[in-house]
């Protein structure tokens, strides 16, 4: 021992004899040397006796400021000994640093209020309660390595360095192990390497200026929470209500939480990392942050796992919310809750698996993401994915997931929507009504069964179909260019919608001013007949038949050509034929004697033409000269078939009427497509 040390030593015992105690264990002699020297001493082994020493002894050390004068500055050191009762230091002024390891702290430590330097417990078994509320630490607060059978307590202490606890054991039977409300920790609260508790770690009102590291810890929750009720009707592992952390949150590398991870209204300027993360629970939520505000990312990835819901509801996230790989796995409830949450980095959530038997997977309405979401690359959901009046700044991309029914009501996304490589099953749903979109991209495997399909009131700007992707551009994310826009294709598309969404006009018109506007004006128009076909399922035949003849020619007027050449055809053969027998005589008196007497015509009488006859029938307000002058022969008694006069008579009106009637069709279907 160097001379100076020595020195120190004699004056301490000399001290500790005086005004302690002339008789000075082995074991107390030994705590005065090692606290006076500046070198450290050597720690015993495991299985070594543990000497007992006063606790009272130790008090009067740690508070003597005489004594404190011949303690080197590493502190206060006691190896290897046990303190048989209780440490009472409640309201004292602590002068020097307190180091203690591979110490046996058989009953109750009492730091209330008390004011300190550095405390040191390393490796220490402590059986009785550390009571620390409202405690000033000028330093840091070390329990590592160290066991404990009771509750530790630092309500309202003040730390200005770190809280380290790794691999630290705290197996007691309290429900909360760790109570550390409104505490103030300088520097990181370390409960990392290692650490284990069976009771919860409690951290409401927390401030903490640097991480909260839990990296490799196991936290066991118990039933009940010092007067909280937990959520879900689950226990609670770790809570940190309204914490305010001026690092990063780790809940990572194999950290596991049995029961509720609680972190409302905290306060995070780093990110949150749960990745690898493990959280159990019975039923109910496993990690809750409503309303908490991360200024980094919020990373529930690679393998991150839970049991119960997780729930980012109104939270505000500057960075990434990052949940690729993650397996949320609900009996009952939701799965992932990001309900009106803001995120300002995008949403990953490729290759996820949301499974809930009963509940939502996804529930993300009203929320406001300023980048991409990715939903994709082997993502699966069994549950409802609600993106109800979202908000999405990028793109949205749906690719190579698994899904059930989505409901994307509402949705606004400023770029693209992917809707490709999906594995379509009978539970495959999709609901865009009320959705704006720049582009939606699709391909036909992907769309849902018949009558799954909502898009009432969708709003696009671009409408692309391609080849369904591969299995390496799934992989890729990549996918072939568009095909040429067809008519046909999506009509089929729009006839996917359920019967009472599929007669709504505004997809319809959508797709047909779509094509306009790229030119196919046929197809426009096709897309217009096929709507007014459907909006006349519900009437009764003759009513539908001739909203059909209307729809037929407003796709493309000209149609009525066919219709009046057919009727012109048939009365021209009619009453061709008609004519060839004599069974078509003048109406004249003059004529019709000479006609009957089988002589010439007068040569003014316009002679008989069966196709001009036809024609001013057929075709209304057409007057050539035939109608008034020949009808048929009311007389007329030749047996050829198709000549009687009462045929030729029904036959004529039949044409008239259906003149007119194809005129008012015209007319109607004219006007209907000029008002619109």
């Amino acid at each position: 021992m160097p001379l100076l040390d020595q020195i120190r030593s004699e004056k301490l015992i000399q001290l500790a004899r005086e005004r302690f105690d002339p008789e000075l264990s082995e074991a107390e002699l030994k705590a005065l040397n090692d606290s006076a020297t500046s070198i450290d001493p050597k720690l015993p082994e495991d299985d070594a006796p543990r000497p007992a020493i006063r606790p009272e002894f130790v008090r009067w050390l740690a508070t003597e400021r005489e004594a404190a004068a011949y303690i080197d500055p590493k502190g206060l050191r006691v190896y290897g000994v046990t303190l048989a009762g209780y440490l009472d230091l409640q309201g004292s002024c602590i002068a020097v640093t307190l180091d203690f390891r591979k110490c046996v702290l058989n009953g109750e430590m009492n730091l209330q209020f008390a004011e300190s330097r550095s405390i040191y417990l390393m490796g220490c078994t402590v059986e009785g309660i550390v009571r620390a509320d409202g405690m000033e630490m000028h330093g840091h607060l070390f329990l590592r390595q160290s066991r404990f059978s009771c509750q530790v307590r630092l309500i309202g202490a003040r730390i200005t360095g770190n809280l380290e606890c790794s691999g630290a054991k705290l197996d007691g039977k309290e429900a909360v192990a760790l109570l550390a409300d409104y505490v103030e920790v300088g520097g990181s609260v370390m409960l990392d390497g290692g650490f284990a508790s069976s009771g919860a770690i409690r951290l409401p009102g927390a401030q903490i200026k640097g991480n909260l590291e839990c990296s490799g810890a196991r936290i066991t929750g118990q039933p009940e929470s010092l007067g909280a009720q937990p959520e879900g009707g689950d226990k609670l592992a770790l809570v940190a209500d309204g914490a305010q952390i001026d690092g990063s949150v780790y809940l990572r590398e194999g950290f596991i939480a049995s029961g509720i991870v609680r972190l409302p209204c905290v306060r995070i300027k780093g990110v949150l990392d749960c990745s690898s993360a493990k959280l159990e629970v019975e039923k109910g939520f496993a990690l809750t942050a409503d309303r908490a505000e991360i200024d980094g990312g919020v990373f529930l990835r690679e393998g991150f796992t839970s049991s119960g819901t997780v729930r980012l509801l109104d939270a505000q996230i500057k960075g990434e919310l990052d949940c690729s790989g993650s397996k949320l796995e609900v009996e009952k409830g939701d799965a992932l809750v990001v309900a009106g949450a803001q995120v300002t980095g995008g949403l990953n959530c490729a290759g996820a698996r949301l499974l809930v038997k009963e509940g939502n997977a996804l529930l993300a309405y009203n929320a406001e993401i300023t980048g991409n979401m990715l939903i994709g690359n082997g993502f699966e959901a069994s549950g409802k994915i609600s993106l109800h009046s979202a908000r999405i700044g990028g793109v949205l991309v749906f690719f190579g997931a698994s899904v059930g029914h989505v409901e994307g009501t509402n949705l606004a996304v400023t770029g693209d929507l992917q809707w490709m490589g999906i594995k379509v099953s009978s539970a495959t749903y999709l609901d865009l009504s009320g959705a704006r979109v720049r582009n939606l991209h699709d391909d036909r495997e992907s769309w849902p069964p018949k009558d799954r399909l909502v898009v009432d009131d969708l709003v696009y700007e671009e409408l692309s179909l391609h080849p369904r992707p591969t299995v390496e551009q799934l992989q890729a994310s990549q996918f072939d260019p568009e095909l040429p826009l067809d008519a046909g294709e999506r009509i089929g598309w729009l006839m996917l919608q359920s019967p009472k969404w599929r007669f709504e006009p505004q997809p319809w018109m959508q797709l047909s001013n779509h094509l306009e506007s790229k030119g196919d004006h046929e197809g426009a128009k096709h897309v217009l007949y096929r709507l007014r076909c459907l909006q006349t399922e519900n009437r009764r035949f003759l009513p539908r038949q001739w909203a059909i003849a209307f729809a037929w020619l407003e796709e493309a007027p000209l149609r009525i050509l066919y219709t009046i050449t057919f009727a012109v055809l048939l009365g021209w053969i009619v009453f061709g034929y008609a004519g060839a027998t004599g069974a078509i005589a003048p109406t004249e008196a003059e004529a019709y004697k000479a006609f009957a007497g089988k002589n010439p015509l007068p040569p003014t009488y316009p002679s008989w033409n069966p196709f001009i006859y036809t024609l001013e029938n057929a075709v209304p307000l057409a007057k050539l000269g035939q109608d008034d002058r020949w009808a048929p022969e009311h007389g007329f008694e030749n047996k050829a078939p198709f000549t009687g006069y009462w045929f030729l008579m029904w036959f004529r009106w039949l044409l008239i009427l259906f003149g007119w009637f194809q005129a008012a069709v015209l007319g109607a279907a004219l006007l209907r497509r000029f008002k619109e």
